[in-house]
């Protein structure tokens, strides 16, 4: 019996290999899944830019990752009531989708809408 040899450790991924596991992505990702995304990241994009004035990095360091979960997480231990520290959240994050979307070419900003 021939005994298994275990394969090398790449270095990366060969082109073929990026472009069936993009077209497996691409088929196995509902539509509105990709769109979802997209926009989850053009908000933590837009949220790098403004906390760090940098693009994303990939992988991003620790540090920026635990940045943006402190700068949207409730901040609960100054007493504050969980709707008024949802509804701060809420308006941090939408400050920063407004200056988002006022850098992207569209004709409404529909973040100034939620605003009020």
């Amino acid at each position: 019996m021939t005994s298994l040899q275990p394969l090398p450790f790449p270095s990366h991924l060969s082109p073929a290999e990026e472009e069936a596991l993009a077209a497996l992505y691409r088929r196995g990702t509902p539509e509105n899944t990709l769109r979802a995304w997209e926009r989850d990241l053009a908000y933590i994009t837009a949220w790098k830019d403004a906390a760090y004035g940098a693009a994303l990095d990939w992988p991003e360091q620790e540090a920026v990752a635990l940045r943006f979960v402190l700068d949207h997480a409730a901040d609960l231990t100054d007493g504050a009531p969980l709707p008024a520290a949802m509804q701060l959240s809420l308006h941090r994050s939408l400050n920063q989708a407004q200056q988002y979307y006022a850098d992207v070419d569209i004709t409404k900003n529909p973040a100034t809408d939620l605003l009020g």
